[in-house]
């Protein structure tokens, strides 16, 4: 795809990335050495390139229901973003953060259900199994990674909802893939996407503060989101 803008946007996003870690200071438990207003603005690039992506090449084709509910996937991201770095005050940052990503991953649930569509895809019996093999393993993951007694029951059970919710969207893009295998950006973004929210969760339930855990997660969350916003190109070009 040629779109310079596009492009452009991109390497503007990777310098702001690279700045970031480059540029920052430890904290004071040294989980980042980060900008973190700088990641922040990394994340609002992207609902721009997933916005631009719409408006510039689907919105006239059949993908105009994919490219759209991956933008809007993106912005709920984004308000997720500012709730987790508390730049939006909310009661409980954790269990609005989670409210607000489900939403998000509800949006892509729907943007790959309907590229399926558009494409005249069929998931077919592998696409099921990859389906419930990572809704299996986001069971496994909150059971062991996850799941703790130091938070409250509803935090915990809150908690298995949005990764079995993240799981199932992280199946469905599989599914998706193995029907439409030039799509592989789609599962690769949303297993880093899942990887990045399991070591979050990590963290914040098991309080697994190791070394740089926080930039690593949003490095393994930001480029999720990035190869699912560029998964524009080769499902715009599976049209061709």
């Amino acid at each position: 795809m040629r779109d310079t803008v596009l492009w452009a946007l991109l390497a503007v996003w990777g310098l702001m990335l690279v700045a970031a870690f480059a540029f920052g200071q430890y904290n004071a438990d040294r989980t980042r050495h980060s900008i973190h207003p700088l990641l922040v603005l990394t994340s609002a690039l992207l609902v721009v390139m997933a916005a631009l992506f719409w408006l510039r090449h689907a919105r006239n084709t059949p993908l105009a229901g994919f490219s759209l509910l991956i933008t809007l996937g993106m912005a709920a991201s984004f308000v997720g973003d500012l709730v987790m770095g508390e730049y939006l005050r909310t009661p409980n940052r954790v269990l609005f953060g989670m409210l607000v990503f489900g939403v998000a991953h509800v949006l892509y649930i729907a943007a790959y259900l309907d590229a399926g569509r558009g494409l005249g895809l069929e998931f077919g019996v592998a696409g099921w199994v990859a389906l419930a093999g990572f809704l299996a393993l986001g069971l496994l993951a909150w059971a062991l990674v996850v799941r703790s007694p130091r938070v409250s029951t509803t935090l915990n059970y809150g908690a298995l909802g949005y990764t079995l919710l993240l799981s199932g969207m992280t199946g469905l893009a599989a599914a998706l893939a193995l029907a439409a295998p030039r799509l592989w950006t789609l599962p690769l973004g949303a297993i880093l996407f899942l990887a990045s929210d399991i070591l979050l969760a990590n963290q914040i339930f098991r309080k697994r503060n190791w070394f740089l855990v926080g930039d690593v997660v949003w490095v393994l969350y930001v480029c999720g989101q990035a190869l699912i916003v560029w998964s524009n190109v080769p499902a715009l070009a599976s049209l061709s």
